[in-house]
């Protein structure tokens, strides 16, 4: 019946999962091709399509992961995933060289009003862009000072602000002033 076919697609996708992460591309691209001939629904074929962007990036064909990244969040407005889905689309036009493209999806993910891990990680990101600049080393350490005051940010972002708003800050004025 339905379930048992619903634990067909889910297994399908593990298995290319798994194949993703141990580097055997063409077997994940064969159960991903499987996985779709099983109809799944629509959480499941939200998830495949994640792993298709994945295998495209571990190809490095970043037009393509971009292009998937592109019509997942246009198919996928209020899914769960939407912030995370963003981040790494940012993270992957940055790694395609598309520099001017990649600072406007991480501003447009930190100015979100949501208060996720990809948002604040989003902002660090800006941040640390202010600090390898040089010439913008007290605006960095302004973003992370709030960042690191922000409660609902995850411990680990706001430990790792704590650390660069102080390399900021002896950075810009020289060990004696900060």
């Amino acid at each position: 019946g339905g379930s048992s076919s619903a634990r067909l697609a889910y297994s399908l996708l593990g298995m290319a999962q798994a194949h993703i992460t141990s580097g055997n591309l063409g077997l994940a691209e064969e159960f991903l091709i499987e996985f779709r001939d099983q109809n799944p629904d629509e959480d499941l074929v939200a998830a495949a399509k994640l792993e298709n962007i994945r295998l495209q990036i571990l190809k490095e064909r970043w037009s393509e992961a971009i292009g998937l990244y592109d019509r997942w969040l246009e198919s996928y407005p209020n899914h769960s995933m939407v912030s995370k889905v963003r981040l790494d689309r940012a993270w992957t036009l940055m790694r395609s060289g598309r520099k001017a493209d990649a600072v406007m999806a991480y501003k447009g993910l930190a100015g979100a009003k949501l208060r996720t891990p990809e948002v604040y990680a989003a902002k660090i990101w800006l941040a640390d862009q202010n600090f390898n600049s040089a010439t913008n080393r007290s605006e960095a350490e302004k973003i992370y000072l709030v960042i690191a005051a922000e409660t609902n940010c995850p411990p680990y972002l706001r430990h790792r602000s704590q650390l660069m708003a102080g390399r900021a800050a002896l950075a810009r004025d020289g060990y004696d002033d900060a």
